[in-house]
């Protein structure tokens, strides 16, 4: 593991933490979806259990190896597919610890989509927060800071990651093994997120990028018919929001381009696709309300 891309001022933070021996017990790790939280977190753990005298990791050590490879006996990661994480998860954290390191200097017990504890578990949660171990360190990660519990938040260190820049973004995908060419047609749909990022490159979903682009840029010479059937296999596929964010980025091009249209014109195109983004959660035919937008930014 390579130190994570992007986020110099959290990590150096934490590597200052951890190089003045007096360590917070518990911490928050908040930023959006898919840009590096738990790598840090992971990066964190290396930090307090490398057994050289280095201020950054090691990586060659036997702690920072066994930590790469997920088998740290003091490390415990609780992640769950599931919508809640429960009591019955929560214990396994408690329990865990609840007792000295095995190998390293401290334990750290990460709990990722911290945002779903649900009420029982947050409580039980707490109560450990409130009253740690001396050797164990808790980290939440969250891309939903406001649905975990104030009093947890209170008693945490923030951290917080902000979303990956262009260039950051570009050299991680680089790095594994994207094309130049493909990143350059998806990097403005990241929002700065790494998974965001390698959803949009799945093959499929490329694909269907290409498709919308292609069908945004000649929308002038489409008729109704033609306006129809593309919405209707957009929605088939769940791609409207897919749609709505590569319009909005079109439209925000075209503004500050010189461009054919008035800004005036575009400027009110971008607006109206933001509108019907908003409206489109509470629209049960969303196949009609693509339809509509399109026809009315022919005009």
């Amino acid at each position: 593991m390579i130190k994570p891309i992007g986020h110099d001022k959290a990590l150096e933070t934490l590597e200052k933490i951890a190089i003045n021996k007096k360590i917070p017990h518990s911490f928050i790790f908040s930023g959006i979806e898919g840009i590096g939280k738990k790598l840090s977190a992971l990066y964190f753990a290396k930090l307090l259990n490398c057994e050289s005298e280095e201020t950054i990791p090691c990586n060659i050590c036997s702690s920072c190896k066994k930590i790469e490879k997920n088998i740290h006996p003091d490390i415990f990661i609780l992640d769950t597919e599931k919508k809640q994480i429960t009591i019955e998860m929560v214990r396994e954290v408690i329990s865990f610890s609840q007792t000295n390191p095995f190998e390293g200097k401290y334990k750290v017990a990460i709990v990722n989509d911290a945002h779903k504890l649900n009420q029982f578990a947050s409580n039980a949660l707490l109560k450990t927060i409130e009253e740690p171990y001396s050797s164990t360190i808790f980290i939440l990660i969250t891309h939903s800071l406001n649905r975990l519990l104030p009093t947890i938040q209170s008693r945490c260190i923030k951290i917080n990651f902000s979303p990956l820049n262009k260039e950051k973004l570009i050299d991680v995908l680089l790095q594994m093994g994207y094309e130049r060419e493909k990143i350059d047609e998806i990097i403005e749909l990241t929002d700065g997120s790494v998974l965001q990022a390698i959803n949009l490159l799945d093959e499929e979903v490329f694909n269907d990028i290409t498709t919308m682009k292609n069908f945004i840029n000649y929308i002038q010479t489409k008729n109704f018919f033609e306006i129809a059937n593309f919405c209707e296999e957009i929605t088939k596929k769940n791609g409207e929001e897919l749609l709505l964010a590569i319009l909005t980025k079109h439209f925000y091009f075209q503004i500050h381009s010189n461009a054919n249209d008035t800004p005036f014109e575009m400027l009110n195109k971008y607006q109206k696709t933001i509108n019907f983004h908003k409206n489109l959660r509470y629209n049960v035919n969303k196949a009609f309300l693509l339809e509509t937008l399109l026809l009315t930014l022919q005009k």
